[in-house]
């Protein structure tokens, strides 16, 4: 009975701390989505063993939308880790800078049939590239 009481009961390894940069934002528009973004924010890490360029390949999701990979210098460890627990989790602790002339929040004109509507907590959001925005409403 002690045994599966201890076994229940067992302390929890320490959290791995680990500050990485996301490798291939270009490639899912992740600068698109850094509007939406927010310090703290949590990200799920998936490892992608079929992946063709390195079967250590470690892919970084925010709200289901891949945003791009753990640099290959630290994808071998975090996989390692993935092999040994359920999920692993990130947060975002820092976001790139704003568009030059476009801000968070502000009314934008946008060429005709431009952006991919994403939904998030049932709030629907236009998401740009940068080149589609033709001029800030003041």
């Amino acid at each position: 009975m002690w045994n599966l009481l201890k076994k229940t009961f067992r302390r929890t390894p320490p959290p791995v701390v680990a500050q990485v940069p996301v490798a291939g934002l270009a490639y899912y528009r992740a600068e698109d989505l850094a509007s939406l973004m927010h310090r703290g924010d949590l990200l799920d890490l998936r490892h992608e063993p079929d992946n063709p360029h390195d079967a250590n390949a470690v892919m970084i999701f925010w709200h289901h939308n891949k945003i791009g990979y753990v640099p290959s210098e630290y994808a071998r460890e975090l996989q390692s880790l993935l092999d040994r627990h359920d999920s692993l989790c990130g947060k975002i602790v820092e976001i790139g800078k704003e568009c030059e002339g476009v801000n968070i929040g502000d009314q934008v004109a946008f060429a005709k049939y431009s952006g991919s509507e994403i939904t998030l907590e049932d709030k629907k959001y236009l998401i740009l590239n940068l080149e589609d925005v033709l001029g800030v409403i003041k």
